[in-house]
């Protein structure tokens, strides 16, 4: 069986009925971890995929969450990234991917 943090999709990637379904399996995992960084950032990369306003929006709730708890997540960023891209803001995203590159740097430069 997947976890949930795997089942995240691509935006295009797969059918709107599947993409639900994805966000179906995160949504009923995530009260039971709420504090989970990881089921809240793949919560918020299936909803980028459906591509709706709506869902846009909660996305975006759900990296802003994740980034007030923790500003240096890089995958928070990446995500943020992909978010932006969604809603036609290239500067944005080049921003984001910048910071994102540059924490993941970071991290790996620390021992």
């Amino acid at each position: 069986m997947r976890r949930a943090s795997e089942c995240s999709l691509k935006p295009g990637s797969a059918d709107p009925q599947r993409k639900a379904h994805v966000v179906a399996i995160f949504r009923s995992a995530l009260p039971k971890s709420p504090d989970s960084a990881e089921l809240t950032l793949g919560m918020a990369q299936a909803k980028i995929g459906l591509a709706t306003d709506a869902e846009i929006n909660d996305a975006s709730t759900l990296i802003k969450r994740v980034l007030d708890t923790n500003p240096k997540n890089a995958k928070a960023h990446f995500l943020r990234r992909k978010l932006h891209e969604a809603q036609g803001k290239q500067a944005d995203a080049i921003t984001e991917y910048r910071t994102a590159a540059e924490l993941l740097l970071e991290t790996q430069a620390t021992p």
